[in-house]
């Protein structure tokens, strides 16, 4: 409102960055191996039984790989945030011709990003790597086999 000299009401709209648009690799196949092979992995060296859980937790740069290419907001965001161009910018066309599947493994815990936040050390620091190791592995393995 300090740039506008208005004094009658007003309504103000804009956007701040950063953006990170949602996405979903539910579907893709390879993610799908991945999921069974983190699970598999998990019941058969740590004894645990993991699920797939379908939500959007916060902000995550895997944002950038994959999205969707039919998604036109993008454009309003543009349009209504006031340091784009400047200080700030996305390259939503670029991203949109990415279209990378992402899956993210990581360890359980509580209240992420807030005061209370905590992890579960061996979560953290025994299953997560184990299987980020299996997983990267079995990329490098389907790849070469290509």
């Amino acid at each position: 409102m300090s740039y506008c000299q208005e004094l009658a009401p007003a309504t103000i709209l804009f956007f701040a960055p950063p953006y990170y648009p949602a996405i979903n690799s539910t579907e893709d196949d390879l993610i799908q191996e991945k999921i069974k092979l983190t699970q598999e992995t998990l019941k058969k060296e740590c004894d645990v039984d993991a699920k797939q859980v379908h939500y959007f937790n916060g902000i995550s740069d895997l944002s950038y790989v994959n999205y969707d290419k039919h998604d036109e907001g993008w454009r309003a965001y543009k349009l209504n945030t006031p340091a784009w161009g400047s200080v700030y910018s996305i390259p939503f066309e670029g991203m949109q011709k990415l279209q990378a599947p992402v899956l993210n493994i990581g360890p359980f815990g509580k209240d992420a990003h807030k005061l209370t936040e905590r992890l579960h050390k061996e979560s953290a620091f025994v299953h997560t790597p184990l299987v980020l190791r299996k997983v990267v592995e079995s990329m490098f393995v389907h790849y070469m086999s290509v």
